[in-house]
């Protein structure tokens, strides 16, 4: 019968696993991620505004502004581009390293921002979700359609 406890075969210092992550320093991890972020953020809002501003122009067209659907594109486009615009804080912070010496008037706006994000992406949501259900209904009854 073995006495030994179970722990003799963990290396020292307790649990198993891989150890500790080699000593790469905090400097060279933030460049990284600041530097991520930069470029990252900056193909973004060139796709992102280049691409919105399109779809406002081919569904603000006047043979598509009597469709349904393409007024709820329409209406998706806008509050897609006010998330983008929201991200812009993302990138004066994290991407050029913004000083943030205003403590409380940054807290409001990192509110307000959030706010107003998370209340884009779920329109959007609602949007597609009414998008869909359009398109069905087309499909579905399309002989009642004109």
């Amino acid at each position: 019968m073995n006495n030994s406890n179970s722990n003799d075969n963990l290396p020292p210092g307790g649990g198993g696993g891989m150890g500790p992550p080699p000593d790469v320093g905090p400097i060279q991890i933030a460049s990284i991620q600041r530097n991520l972020v930069l470029y990252s953020c900056i193909l973004l809002f060139l796709f992102g505004f280049f691409g919105r501003a399109a779809s406002m122009t081919i569904f603000l067209r006047q043979s598509l502004r009597s469709i349904l659907t393409s007024c709820l594109f329409v209406c998706m486009t806008g509050s897609n581009t006010i998330y983008l615009s929201m991200c812009i804080h993302d990138f004066l912070f994290l991407g050029l390293n913004v000083p943030t010496t205003y403590i409380d008037l940054i807290n409001s706006l990192w509110r307000f921002r959030s706010f107003v994000q998370y209340f884009s992406m779920c329109c959007s949501a609602w949007l597609l979700l009414s998008i869909t259900i359009d398109r069905w209904l087309r499909v579905q009854f399309s002989f009642r359609v004109k």
